[in-house]
């Protein structure tokens, strides 16, 4: 057995007032009786003649699907009218004096507008009373319904009492009508997923990676990042896509503060750690998983330098991986990849942004012992279109082509990291974070991708098993342990993670720290960067010309640095 909820027909769920901004003038200048008779029965017509003359009413009616073809239509009315559209029904309706009707809709009109109305059973149509009977009986107007013999004449009609109708009780079925479909509408997915607001993608790909039909595409937008783009003949709307999104559909981490470890951490490998951006922790933890016979994905450069999401299965390939890379990396199809090999039983460590990791968790939409997840401590991602104007700025000012790209070379230090260019013919440029136009751009936050002003995944208590970053705090927080050569901050958020933080101690060099004091110099684990007012002039200037046209405009020096420069030259040579 079902139980059965009956809601009210959608005319009714609207009140006078919303449905009178759509009526247009019914243009009948005389006071009306209006019919409309859906049926053949000739008494009803003959009932209406006779209250519309003891009324002093003309007739307006609308004659039946077959017009004059009918004989009970043919000389009924004083206007026939053909060819109404809904909206003039319904003013027929509200101008009127009274209504006689066998239709349901002219009914309910007339009960919306309180107009005195008399209802007919419908003849030739077997069963379609029904919907009036409950109509009438919630509007407590039964005795309006002239179904019966007795109830057919002048006499009964001219017997009842003004318009009466329980407004209580329809309120309350309104409202429970109401209530039932926004209860249940609510839980229906959507056709297919559907940013409306840009902050609120951040390009994981989890709905692209989930869509059993395939017809959702990562399409770039005009300020280089991809957002989701649905074929919609191709869509099955199953709601997956929706389901899967982190954002749309979010999953909170199942853990509290108590699970939270901390540690600064370097490798003990001093040719890792300078390849490396801060301590070289990751090298140590993927090639662990490697020698397990696991697979490890990350970030990596294509061919053309654009940032791509990839595997690798030994530890040659983990070089692609290492140093950072501040360009939003393209997932791809490695969610899908991942999940092949995790229900395989192959360990996968999979490295990336925490909207990154947290897509993984919601396309995965399970727990994998076999799977282990890194995050970063992220400022943001800049977009893949800026970081391919800036190749082909320092393509056109060197006439050089770009073999290599290292965001943070350590040749003058690691807290003073610089942006390296290797070109073909074996030149070079290096310019420190302060100076070099892309890292400036990336800082300034004019290039970050919408979502990252707003990060709905900046937390303390992450989704990921490990957190890595730059220990920027390490000179107050652990003096002592402070290396120029760079110091991560490790943060294992899980007994996964404890695990195999616990399989690297032999290969690294570390010791516990307090989180919440480390999170004091690395702010942009829980703050989202603030978006400039200028953002929109710069990413919209840059698409067009490009760095070489735009550095002065937005990157040029302050004026105390001007004033600076000048002193230094007007001063030089003098005691």
């Amino acid at each position: 057995e079902h139980n059965i909820e009956c809601t009210l027909d959608p005319t009714l769920l609207l009140t006078k007032e919303e449905w009178d901004s759509i009526s247009t003038p019914s243009c009948i200048n005389e006071d009306y009786l209006f019919c409309y008779f859906l049926g053949e029965d000739q008494k009803q017509r003959e009932l209406a003649n006779e209250y519309a003359k003891k009324n002093n009413l003309k007739i307006v009616t609308l004659p039946n699907l077959l017009g004059e073809n009918r004989k009970c239509d043919k000389n009924f009315g004083d206007y026939r009218l053909y060819d109404v559209n809904p909206t003039r029904l319904i003013s027929l309706i509200r101008d009127a004096k009274c209504i006689f009707t066998d239709s349901f809709h002219a009914t309910v009109f007339s009960s919306i507008y309180e107009k005195e109305h008399f209802v007919f059973e419908r003849t030739g149509h077997k069963g379609m009373g029904s919907r009036i009977v409950s109509l009438t009986n919630m509007f407590g107007t039964q005795k309006r319904y002239c179904n019966t013999d007795e109830r057919k004449s002048i006499e009964y009609i001219t017997s009842i009492d003004s318009f009466y109708i329980d407004y209580e009780k329809y309120d309350y079925l309104k409202q429970k009508s109401m209530e039932f479909l926004n209860r249940h509408l609510a839980t229906v997915p959507s056709k297919a997923i559907t940013i409306k607001e840009k902050y609120k993608c951040s390009g994981c790909h989890s709905c692209a990676n989930v869509c059993p039909k395939n017809c959702i595409e990562m399409a770039m937008d005009k300020e280089g990042f991809l957002y989701p783009k649905v074929n919609e003949t191709l869509c099955i709307n199953c709601g997956k896509c929706v389901k899967s999104c982190p954002i749309l559909t979010p999953k909170k981490a199942d853990k509290s503060d108590d699970d939270i470890l901390a540690y600064g951490a370097y490798n003990k490998d001093d040719n890792v750690r300078l390849k490396s951006s801060s301590g070289g922790i990751f090298t140590a933890l993927a090639e662990t998983v490697i020698k397990e016979g696991g697979v490890v994905f990350g970030a990596a450069f294509d061919n053309n330098f654009n940032v791509i999401h990839t595997s690798a299965n030994n530890i040659e390939e983990l070089e692609k991986f290492r140093g950072s890379k501040y360009v939003q990396s393209k997932i791809g199809n490695t969610y899908s990849e991942a999940k092949e090999l995790l229900d395989q039983g192959i360990i996968v460590y999979f490295s990336g942004t925490p909207c990154q990791i947290a897509g993984l968790y919601s396309f995965l939409d399970k727990d994998y012992d076999n799977l282990i997840t890194q995050d970063i401590i992220c400022h943001g991602v800049p977009s893949p279109l800026i970081w391919q104007k800036y190749l082909e700025f320092q393509t056109i000012r060197t006439k050089e082509i770009v073999e290599d790209a290292q965001f943070r070379n350590k040749k003058f230090g690691w807290e003073n990291f610089s942006m390296l260019l290797k070109f073909k013919n074996g030149s070079e440029y290096i310019s420190s974070l302060n100076k070099d136009f892309y890292m400036q751009a990336f800082l300034r936050n004019y290039c970050l991708r919408p979502s990252c002003h707003k990060c709905f995944f900046k937390q303390k208590v992450r989704q990921s098993d490990i957190t890595l970053a730059d220990f920027w705090g390490v000179k107050i927080v652990l003096p002592q342990f402070y290396d120029e050569r760079g110091v991560s901050l490790v943060v294992v958020n899980s007994k996964k993670g404890q695990s195999i933080f616990k399989k690297v101690e032999n290969v690294v060099s570390y010791t516990k720290t307090n989180y919440i004091d480390a999170l004091k110099y690395n702010s942009a684990a829980t703050k989202s960067p603030l978006m400039p007012q200028r953002r929109s002039e710069f990413m919209k200037e840059i698409s067009v010309n490009g760095f070489a046209k735009i550095r002065e405009k937005f990157f040029k020096a302050s004026l105390f640095s001007k004033v600076k420069k000048r002193l230094k030259r007007l001063f030089k040579g003098r005691k």
